[in-house]
């Protein structure tokens, strides 16, 4: 979307992160509030950083204003909901929050790098885990046969620990580029 490349390039001083909480509403409403809480910590730290929510659809966007009108009260000028244009935000972004999903893929193949979550009922993620044949669930991480990305999933999945591996990722000059070089050979 050449409306989003001209504003990051505008905004070439600012931190661009693009949220992704799922395309189904019982993936939104386990990761869109944690994602906002996510965005408004970010934002505290970094008072020129911009975050992009594209959702999957008319019903999505809707449920997502919800959850925006209640809980955002920091920065709510700088989280900005879109309907569809999922690859443009990703692309227009420098990091990216992303429930588990096809989503993760197209990130790593736009090559942004990114932090993975997923959260889901307990009962349904005890029944998975004994279903579970690889050790990731990010589909970057699974074609590699290695951890590229972060994965936080269940309870590992908290404010503070999103936070300290987004940071970690974009502090991290040297992890960045060898996960770029990677992203390469999936």
């Amino acid at each position: 979307d050449p409306y989003l490349c001209r504003l990051a390039a505008e905004s070439a001083s600012s931190r661009w992160f693009c949220l992704l909480p799922g395309s189904r509403n019982d993936e939104i409403s386990h990761h869109a509030a944690l994602m906002l809480d996510v965005a408004q910590a970010l934002a505290l730290k970094y008072p020129k950083a911009i975050f992009l929510m594209p959702a999957a659809s008319a019903g999505i966007y809707a449920q997502l204003q919800t959850i925006m009108s209640r809980q955002v009260r920091v920065a709510s000028q700088r989280i900005i909901l879109y309907r569809g244009r999922a690859r443009a935000c990703i692309a227009a972004s420098d990091q990216v929050l992303a429930a588990s999903g096809t989503v993760c893929l197209e990130a790593a193949l736009i090559g942004r790098p990114m932090v993975i979550i997923y959260r889901m009922p307990a009962l349904s993620y005890r029944w998975m885990r004994r279903q579970q044949r690889q050790a990731w669930v990010g589909l970057p991480n699974i074609l590699a046969q290695k951890f590229l990305v972060p994965e936080l999933i269940q309870s590992q999945a908290t404010n503070q620990a999103i936070v300290r591996a987004l940071e970690w990722q974009w502090h991290d000059q040297p992890a960045r580029e060898a996960l770029m070089a990677s992203y390469l050979t999936i």
